[in-house]
Protein backbone atom coordinates (compact mmCIF):
# COMPACT_ATOMS: atom_id res chain seq x y z
CA UNK A 1 0.00 0.00 0.00
CA UNK A 2 1.28 3.39 -1.00
CA UNK A 3 0.61 7.02 0.65
CA UNK A 4 0.28 9.58 -1.90
CA UNK A 5 0.31 13.21 -0.67
CA UNK A 6 -2.52 15.60 -2.17
CA UNK A 7 -3.11 19.08 -2.25
CA UNK A 8 -5.40 20.31 0.23
CA UNK A 9 -5.36 24.07 -0.56
CA UNK A 10 -5.05 25.21 3.11
CA UNK A 11 -2.18 25.65 5.38
CA UNK A 12 -4.25 25.20 8.50
CA UNK A 13 -3.86 21.79 10.25
CA UNK A 14 -6.56 19.29 9.88
CA UNK A 15 -7.95 17.19 12.78
CA UNK A 16 -10.66 15.20 10.88
CA UNK A 17 -11.75 13.42 7.58
CA UNK A 18 -15.14 12.22 6.88
CA UNK A 19 -16.33 10.10 3.76
CA UNK A 20 -19.93 10.15 2.65
CA UNK A 21 -18.87 8.01 -0.04
CA UNK A 22 -15.84 6.47 -1.67
CA UNK A 23 -14.97 10.14 -3.56
CA UNK A 24 -16.99 12.32 -1.41
CA UNK A 25 -15.54 13.51 1.62
CA UNK A 26 -14.79 16.79 3.78
CA UNK A 27 -11.87 17.33 6.36
CA UNK A 28 -11.82 19.99 9.07
CA UNK A 29 -8.97 21.69 11.17
CA UNK A 30 -7.46 24.58 12.67
CA UNK A 31 -8.53 28.37 11.83
CA UNK A 32 -11.83 26.81 10.41
CA UNK A 33 -11.03 25.36 7.64
CA UNK A 34 -13.36 23.27 5.81
CA UNK A 35 -12.60 21.57 2.62
CA UNK A 36 -14.77 19.41 0.45
CA UNK A 37 -13.42 16.60 -2.24
CA UNK A 38 -15.91 14.71 -4.59
CA UNK A 39 -13.11 13.00 -6.83
CA UNK A 40 -12.19 10.81 -4.06
CA UNK A 41 -9.22 13.10 -2.54
CA UNK A 42 -7.50 13.97 -5.44
CA UNK A 43 -8.51 17.57 -5.25
CA UNK A 44 -9.55 19.72 -2.38
CA UNK A 45 -11.92 22.59 -2.53
CA UNK A 46 -12.45 25.30 0.50
CA UNK A 47 -15.97 26.27 1.98
CA UNK A 48 -16.89 29.05 4.06
CA UNK A 49 -18.58 28.76 7.09
CA UNK A 50 -19.86 31.07 9.88
CA UNK A 51 -16.84 29.52 12.07
CA UNK A 52 -13.94 32.26 12.82
CA UNK A 53 -10.65 31.64 12.67
CA UNK A 54 -9.91 31.64 15.86
CA UNK A 55 -11.89 28.26 15.78
CA UNK A 56 -10.58 25.05 16.45
CA UNK A 57 -12.70 22.56 14.24
CA UNK A 58 -12.27 18.76 15.66
CA UNK A 59 -14.71 16.77 13.55
CA UNK A 60 -17.60 16.25 11.25
CA UNK A 61 -19.86 13.61 10.46
CA UNK A 62 -23.33 13.24 7.95
CA UNK A 63 -26.46 11.55 8.64
CA UNK A 64 -28.71 11.46 5.52
CA UNK A 65 -28.08 14.71 4.17
CA UNK A 66 -27.43 16.61 7.56
CA UNK A 67 -23.81 17.51 8.07
CA UNK A 68 -22.48 18.40 11.83
CA UNK A 69 -19.14 19.93 12.79
CA UNK A 70 -17.90 20.47 16.06
CA UNK A 71 -15.14 22.45 17.66
CA UNK A 72 -13.75 24.06 20.67
CA UNK A 73 -15.69 26.74 22.61
CA UNK A 74 -18.78 24.42 22.03
CA UNK A 75 -18.95 25.44 18.32
CA UNK A 76 -21.39 23.52 16.41
CA UNK A 77 -21.78 23.66 12.66
CA UNK A 78 -24.57 22.36 10.45
CA UNK A 79 -25.40 21.80 6.68
CA UNK A 80 -28.02 20.25 4.45
CA UNK A 81 -26.15 18.73 2.35
CA UNK A 82 -28.72 18.01 -0.84
CA UNK A 83 -28.05 14.24 -2.72
CA UNK A 84 -27.72 15.08 -6.73
CA UNK A 85 -31.00 14.41 -8.41
CA UNK A 86 -31.74 14.52 -11.88
CA UNK A 87 -35.67 14.65 -13.13
CA UNK A 88 -37.49 14.23 -16.00
CA UNK A 89 -41.04 16.21 -16.27
CA UNK A 90 -43.74 15.10 -14.04
CA UNK A 91 -46.34 15.78 -16.64
CA UNK A 92 -45.91 16.67 -20.26
CA UNK A 93 -48.38 16.92 -22.56
CA UNK A 94 -47.71 16.33 -26.58
CA UNK A 95 -49.32 15.80 -29.59
CA UNK A 96 -48.96 12.49 -32.21
CA UNK A 97 -46.63 13.59 -35.58
CA UNK A 98 -44.75 16.25 -33.49
CA UNK A 99 -41.00 16.07 -32.18
CA UNK A 100 -40.63 17.02 -28.57
CA UNK A 101 -37.68 18.29 -26.25
CA UNK A 102 -37.72 17.04 -22.85
CA UNK A 103 -35.25 18.57 -20.41
CA UNK A 104 -33.67 16.42 -17.87
CA UNK A 105 -32.93 18.61 -14.77
CA UNK A 106 -30.80 18.43 -11.59
CA UNK A 107 -30.68 19.98 -8.70
CA UNK A 108 -27.40 21.19 -8.37
CA UNK A 109 -24.21 20.72 -11.27
CA UNK A 110 -21.67 20.49 -8.84
CA UNK A 111 -19.40 18.22 -9.28
CA UNK A 112 -20.89 17.04 -12.79
CA UNK A 113 -17.69 16.17 -15.47
CA UNK A 114 -17.90 12.77 -16.99
CA UNK A 115 -20.98 10.43 -16.76
CA UNK A 116 -23.27 8.70 -19.21
CA UNK A 117 -27.66 8.83 -18.38
CA UNK A 118 -29.76 5.82 -20.14
CA UNK A 119 -33.36 6.47 -20.19
CA UNK A 120 -35.95 3.87 -21.29
CA UNK A 121 -39.60 4.73 -23.49
CA UNK A 122 -41.89 3.42 -25.06
CA UNK A 123 -41.35 2.40 -28.79
CA UNK A 124 -45.15 2.31 -29.30
CA UNK A 125 -44.98 5.83 -28.19
CA UNK A 126 -41.74 7.37 -29.22
CA UNK A 127 -38.77 7.32 -31.88
CA UNK A 128 -35.49 8.84 -29.69
CA UNK A 129 -33.71 11.04 -32.07
CA UNK A 130 -31.04 12.32 -29.90
CA UNK A 131 -30.32 15.41 -27.45
CA UNK A 132 -29.34 19.10 -27.72
CA UNK A 133 -27.06 21.20 -25.11
CA UNK A 134 -28.57 23.44 -22.53
CA UNK A 135 -26.29 26.65 -21.35
CA UNK A 136 -25.31 24.87 -18.38
CA UNK A 137 -23.71 22.43 -20.47
CA UNK A 138 -23.15 24.21 -23.59
CA UNK A 139 -18.85 22.92 -23.10
CA UNK A 140 -19.87 19.14 -23.12
CA UNK A 141 -18.99 16.91 -25.68
CA UNK A 142 -22.35 14.80 -25.76
CA UNK A 143 -22.60 11.52 -27.53
CA UNK A 144 -26.09 10.75 -27.51
CA UNK A 145 -26.94 6.62 -28.54
CA UNK A 146 -30.44 5.87 -30.02
CA UNK A 147 -29.43 2.68 -31.80
CA UNK A 148 -31.21 0.13 -28.74
CA UNK A 149 -35.01 0.52 -29.21
CA UNK A 150 -36.97 1.62 -26.07
CA UNK A 151 -33.51 3.68 -24.78
CA UNK A 152 -31.86 6.38 -25.28
CA UNK A 153 -28.32 7.16 -23.81
CA UNK A 154 -26.36 9.91 -23.54
CA UNK A 155 -22.23 9.91 -22.76
CA UNK A 156 -20.88 13.08 -21.81
CA UNK A 157 -17.45 14.64 -20.78
CA UNK A 158 -16.27 18.12 -19.88
CA UNK A 159 -12.38 19.44 -19.04
CA UNK A 160 -13.44 20.17 -15.28
CA UNK A 161 -16.15 19.85 -12.80
CA UNK A 162 -19.14 22.22 -13.25
CA UNK A 163 -19.92 24.46 -10.61
CA UNK A 164 -22.78 24.86 -8.33
CA UNK A 165 -25.81 25.62 -10.52
CA UNK A 166 -29.09 23.92 -11.41
CA UNK A 167 -31.49 23.64 -14.04
CA UNK A 168 -31.71 21.34 -16.92
CA UNK A 169 -28.51 19.60 -18.59
CA UNK A 170 -29.79 18.62 -21.73
CA UNK A 171 -33.25 18.18 -23.81
CA UNK A 172 -33.98 14.67 -25.15
CA UNK A 173 -35.84 14.56 -28.86
CA UNK A 174 -38.10 12.30 -29.21
CA UNK A 175 -40.68 12.07 -32.57
CA UNK A 176 -43.88 11.35 -31.28
CA UNK A 177 -46.00 8.00 -33.25
CA UNK A 178 -48.76 9.47 -35.28
CA UNK A 179 -50.71 6.40 -33.98
CA UNK A 180 -50.93 6.82 -30.62
CA UNK A 181 -54.84 7.00 -28.75
CA UNK A 182 -55.41 10.71 -27.64
CA UNK A 183 -55.27 10.64 -23.67
CA UNK A 184 -53.02 7.83 -23.13
CA UNK A 185 -50.18 8.13 -21.30
CA UNK A 186 -46.75 6.82 -20.97
CA UNK A 187 -43.61 7.16 -18.80
CA UNK A 188 -40.06 7.88 -19.34
CA UNK A 189 -37.75 6.31 -16.76
CA UNK A 190 -34.31 6.73 -15.95
CA UNK A 191 -32.43 2.76 -16.39
CA UNK A 192 -28.94 3.99 -15.26
CA UNK A 193 -27.33 6.97 -14.25
CA UNK A 194 -23.59 6.90 -14.21
CA UNK A 195 -21.47 10.18 -13.18
CA UNK A 196 -18.14 10.07 -12.16
CA UNK A 197 -17.69 11.46 -8.84
CA UNK A 198 -21.44 11.16 -8.01
CA UNK A 199 -22.69 7.44 -7.07
CA UNK A 200 -25.79 8.37 -5.04
CA UNK A 201 -27.44 10.16 -7.57
CA UNK A 202 -31.55 9.95 -7.39
CA UNK A 203 -33.62 9.94 -10.31
CA UNK A 204 -37.07 10.74 -10.75
CA UNK A 205 -39.08 9.65 -14.31
CA UNK A 206 -41.26 11.24 -16.01
CA UNK A 207 -45.03 11.05 -17.89
CA UNK A 208 -46.03 12.13 -20.97
CA UNK A 209 -49.67 12.04 -22.05
CA UNK A 210 -51.02 12.52 -25.81
CA UNK A 211 -53.34 15.38 -26.66
CA UNK A 212 -55.51 15.79 -29.68
CA UNK A 213 -58.63 17.55 -31.15
CA UNK A 214 -62.07 15.57 -31.32
CA UNK A 215 -62.84 14.70 -34.57
CA UNK A 216 -59.57 15.65 -36.62
CA UNK A 217 -59.50 12.26 -37.17
CA UNK A 218 -56.65 13.17 -39.62
CA UNK A 219 -54.46 15.04 -37.08
CA UNK A 220 -53.83 18.43 -39.56
CA UNK A 221 -55.70 20.79 -37.33
CA UNK A 222 -58.85 21.44 -38.57
CA UNK A 223 -62.18 19.19 -38.49
CA UNK A 224 -63.68 19.04 -42.10
CA UNK A 225 -65.16 16.55 -44.69
CA UNK A 226 -61.71 14.94 -44.99
CA UNK A 227 -61.95 13.91 -41.36
CA UNK A 228 -65.63 12.70 -42.30
CA UNK A 229 -64.25 10.63 -44.54
CA UNK A 230 -61.63 8.88 -42.22
CA UNK A 231 -64.10 8.01 -40.20
CA UNK A 232 -66.81 6.36 -42.61
CA UNK A 233 -64.06 4.23 -43.14
CA UNK A 234 -63.37 3.15 -39.90
CA UNK A 235 -67.11 2.57 -39.29
CA UNK A 236 -66.86 -0.19 -42.93
CA UNK A 237 -63.43 -1.63 -41.05
CA UNK A 238 -61.48 -0.19 -44.04
CA UNK A 239 -57.96 0.91 -43.84
CA UNK A 240 -57.20 3.42 -42.67
CA UNK A 241 -53.44 5.45 -41.75
CA UNK A 242 -53.02 5.82 -37.90
CA UNK A 243 -56.70 3.22 -36.89
CA UNK A 244 -55.51 3.95 -32.98
CA UNK A 245 -55.15 7.76 -33.20
CA UNK A 246 -58.43 8.34 -35.36
CA UNK A 247 -60.74 6.12 -32.83
CA UNK A 248 -59.48 7.87 -30.12
CA UNK A 249 -61.02 11.36 -31.45
CA UNK A 250 -64.10 9.72 -33.34
CA UNK A 251 -67.15 10.66 -30.82
CA UNK A 252 -67.74 13.67 -32.01
CA UNK A 253 -71.26 13.80 -30.59
CA UNK A 254 -69.67 12.65 -27.43
CA UNK A 255 -72.16 9.74 -26.42
CA UNK A 256 -69.65 7.69 -25.98
CA UNK A 257 -69.74 5.59 -28.74
CA UNK A 258 -68.58 5.64 -32.45
CA UNK A 259 -71.01 5.13 -35.39
CA UNK A 260 -72.76 6.70 -38.45
CA UNK A 261 -73.95 9.69 -35.79
CA UNK A 262 -70.61 10.73 -35.71
CA UNK A 263 -69.98 10.57 -39.47
CA UNK A 264 -73.24 12.53 -39.81
CA UNK A 265 -72.07 14.98 -37.34
CA UNK A 266 -68.82 15.54 -38.92
CA UNK A 267 -70.16 16.23 -42.35
CA UNK A 268 -72.52 18.58 -40.96
CA UNK A 269 -70.27 20.53 -39.22
CA UNK A 270 -68.23 20.89 -42.27
CA UNK A 271 -71.17 22.68 -43.88
CA UNK A 272 -72.25 24.49 -41.03
CA UNK A 273 -74.65 23.11 -39.56
CA UNK A 274 -73.81 21.73 -36.66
Amino acid sequence: VTWNRQQSNVTADLNAIYFKTANEGWAVGEAGAVIHTIDGGTTWTFEATDAANHHHLTNVSLSGSKGYIVGDWGIVLTIDHESTRLSLPLQYEAKTKETILLPISVNQTAGIQNGSITITYDVGFFLATGAIFTPLTKTFNVIPDTDTPGELTLTFSRSAPLDLGSGAIFHIAFYVNPNVAVGSSTTLTFKKVAIQGLPDVETQAGTVTITGKIGDLNNDGTVDAGDAVLALRLIRNLPTPNPIYEQSVSDVNGDGQFNQADVDHLLRQDVGLQ
